[in-house]
């Protein structure tokens, strides 16, 4: 018997991540640079900048609505932004799906999330979150639905051996051309150990010869970005692994 749909809805950024930072950061630097230019107050030029990014990526993002089946996955923007109201929904069959990513992190202002990167063999990416938990449930089942998809398709897409070939502890080799991969989180690879690494040391040389010249401002996110940030890094890439 053919199993239910799954839907779940978060919110995404249409356009992509990287044009997303694009445009936010070069329109809110347009505004710093025409405040510098009329002589602005630098504390009201400052919240400018931030209120403007701020402003802009709530434009940008938008509810989507994700719907998995055993057959497709289809993407629906749930938007009245002009820049994306006109999308078409996005449909793919499991064929197309290329690997994915699945893991936690933590925002930069806020607490941790749970994510889901789906990658397609056309380049489009889907990221689905929680929301900083706000989603939780939802998003659990949305996930599990989702890799046991994964499962069955590789499973079921196999290279069989001939017939006549000599039998070994390995019946069966993946279809490299269909096989959906897990691909490993930041945290999971070298990159992120030798990057937290690298944030230890760099620490490490601030209390050593930079602590006398540091200004409040700076012993404030010394305090409570740079040291919880290493902290953070270093369980999830050191202690905790992928669940």
């Amino acid at each position: 018997m053919t199993k239910p749909s799954v839907e779940y809805a978060c919110k995404v950024l249409p356009l992509g991540n990287a044009a997303s930072i694009a445009i936010v950061v070069s329109i809110s630097l347009s505004v710093m640079y025409i405040g510098i230019f009329t002589g602005i107050p630098v504390t009201v030029n400052i919240i400018l900048f931030v209120g403007s990014m701020f402003l802009l990526l709530n434009f940008l993002t938008t509810y989507a609505t994700f719907t998995i089946s055993e057959n497709k996955l289809l993407r629906t923007l749930n938007s009245t932004n002009f820049l994306t109201k006109t999308a078409t929904a996005k449909e793919y069959e499991w064929k197309d799906v290329k690997a994915y990513k699945n893991g936690k992190d933590k925002g930069r202002y806020r607490g941790e999330f749970q994510f889901l990167e789906i990658k397609f063999r056309n380049g489009d990416e889907w990221k689905v979150t929680d929301m900083y938990g706000e989603g939780k449930s939802d998003f659990n089942l949305f996930q599990q639905y989702f890799i046991e998809n994964v499962e069955a398709f590789n499973s079921e897409h196999k290279i069989q051996p001939p017939a006549s070939a000599v039998k070994t502890a390995v019946t069966s080799i993946p279809d490299e051309g269909l096989f959906i991969k897990r691909r490993k989180t930041f945290y999971e690879t070298i990159w992120g150990k030798i990057v937290t690494v690298l944030l230890g040391i760099f620490i490490l040389f601030i209390f050593l010869f930079a602590r006398p010249y540091m200004n409040g401002f700076s012993v404030f996110k010394l305090y409570f970005v740079l040291i919880p940030g290493f902290a953070y890094m270093a369980y999830r890439s050191f202690v905790k692994t992928e669940e």
